[in-house]
């Protein structure tokens, strides 16, 4: 028969041993060589993640980055042309070629007024924004020029835009290529609305533009000739007006004066679904149809 003193000591020492356990699990969760706690990583893309100090505020744009400017964006070196106003005369032609080293090559004609054109040649700067070229020339004229993807807008002397009824004008498109219509013979089939075929003794009108020269180069039906063209953005392609020429005479000039006078009034080209070409006036007329030699 267990006495009512031994029960007495033996729950004394079972709380003293519970209260020494405890003290020791306790001491064990603040040691210093706990695990520490896991760190949560936040997906950046996740719509709980926090903005870095790089973000800026909600609504605010950021910055441009060096590879948002023209000069470091855009394939800017090149040539460019274009009339443009004049005050005094009917326009001024005006080429400009840029060289990825800096430098320049411009060309002035007053049109009615000079019969050659102005040259010259030296260097440009660009602004801080890699937006805008000045060009380092001692000429009266226009310097300023805002570079934007396949153009130049002229500026006014002191870099700003040109305000006015014509300000739309100032605008020198730069010259590309088109490998689907050059390095390839087109040959002449339908003119003005009429279909042109080959006639004895004489050769069928054709022309090939020169990627490497930017050079057109045919026969009119009579004589060969040879002259520049440039190629600008919505299928713009001009043929230049002083076309070197042989004279001989032939039975028909008159396809020959009308396969020039197309020559000078074609603005646009377009591929049609038959692969051949048209080219359209300043009024979008097709003046002319030609195919790629050996499709006939």
């Amino acid at each position: 028969m267990i006495s009512i003193e031994g029960v007495d000591m033996r729950c004394q020492t079972r709380f003293a041993l519970s209260w020494l356990v405890a003290c020791s699990l306790l001491l064990s969760g603040c040691s210093d060589d706990a695990d520490p706690p896991e760190t949560q990583t936040i997906n950046p893309g996740h719509e709980d993640a926090q903005p870095s100090a790089d973000t800026p505020p909600q609504g605010q744009a950021s910055l441009p980055t060096p590879a948002d400017t023209s000069r470091l964006a855009l394939d800017w070196a090149g040539t460019y042309s274009g009339t443009l106003p004049c005050a005094s005369c009917p326009g001024i032609e005006t080429v400009i070629t840029l060289y990825e080293n800096d430098t320049y090559e411009r060309s002035l004609q007053y049109l009615n007024e000079n019969p050659r054109p102005v040259t010259e040649t030296g260097a440009f700067t660009w602004n801080d924004a890699g937006s805008i070229i000045t060009l380092d020339t001692d000429d009266n004229g226009p310097r300023h020029y805002q570079v934007r993807e396949h153009h130049l807008l002229q500026l006014d002397m002191q870099g700003q835009p040109i305000q006015g009824d014509l300000a739309e004008r100032y605008i020198l498109d730069q010259h590309l290529e088109d490998p689907a219509i050059e390095d390839v013979q087109w040959r002449l089939i339908e003119l003005n609305g009429k279909a042109i075929a080959p006639q004895d003794h004489q050769t069928q009108p054709f022309f090939t533009l020169q990627s490497e020269t930017s050079q057109a180069v045919g026969n009119t039906s009579c004589n060969s000739f040879n002259g520049t063209y440039s190629i600008t953005r919505n299928q713009r392609i001009d043929f230049g007006e002083n076309l070197a020429m042989t004279r001989m005479a032939c039975s028909d000039m008159n396809t020959e004066q009308a396969f020039l006078d197309m020559l000078t009034s074609v603005r646009t080209y377009a591929l049609e679904d038959d692969n051949s070409m048209m080219l359209r006036d300043s009024a979008t007329a097709p003046v002319a149809r030609l195919i790629k030699a050996g499709n006939q």
